[in-house]
């Protein structure tokens, strides 16, 4: 059965590097799935390829612009705690609809720690390849009626 998923509910995520620190030192991030209207209009510029390599089936990567990844953020990441400056002040992420603001606050994030959480928020809406194995017919491929009439057969309808 299908969970229905609410896009305002927030979930917290911890940076890969993070998780090995004692608890009380762990920045935590708090996110929210993309909505469907945020979700295709941000798909609308990426790009995807994917390419066979030795010992597996397809290699999978997708590419997004700088402008893809910030509004990834800005619409997915709700706030944060126990992120401190160096010396140790507590960094706040604005709330409410200031951009600029946003902007200004995301610039505390390294580069990769902006990627790794955009990801995050991205791949609640993407079907994974684990996924794709779980299609009765792989993407791309036609399924058992199409495949049965250009051979020539009848398909059988499901009742």
């Amino acid at each position: 059965m299908a969970i229905a998923i609410n896009p305002d509910d927030e979930r917290v995520y911890i940076l890969k590097e993070d998780r090995a620190l004692p608890k009380d030192e762990q920045t935590l991030f708090f996110l929210r799935t993309l909505t469907a209207r945020d979700y295709y209009r941000l798909k609308d510029g990426a790009l995807e390829v994917r390419a066979p390599i030795r010992n597996a089936s397809e290699t999978r990567t997708v590419f997004h612009t700088g402008t893809q990844e910030q509004e990834i953020l800005l619409k997915g990441l709700l706030r944060w705690e126990n992120l401190k400056d160096a010396r140790g002040n507590e960094m706040t992420y604005p709330d409410g609809r200031d951009t600029e603001a946003k902007l200004r606050a995301l610039s505390y994030l390294r580069p990769n720690w902006r990627k790794e959480i955009s990801e995050v928020i991205l791949a609640d809406s993407e079907v994974t390849e684990q996924d794709e194995g779980n299609f009765a017919s792989q993407p791309g491929s036609p399924s058992p009626g199409t495949e049965q009439a250009a051979n020539g057969q009848t398909p059988a309808l499901v009742e």
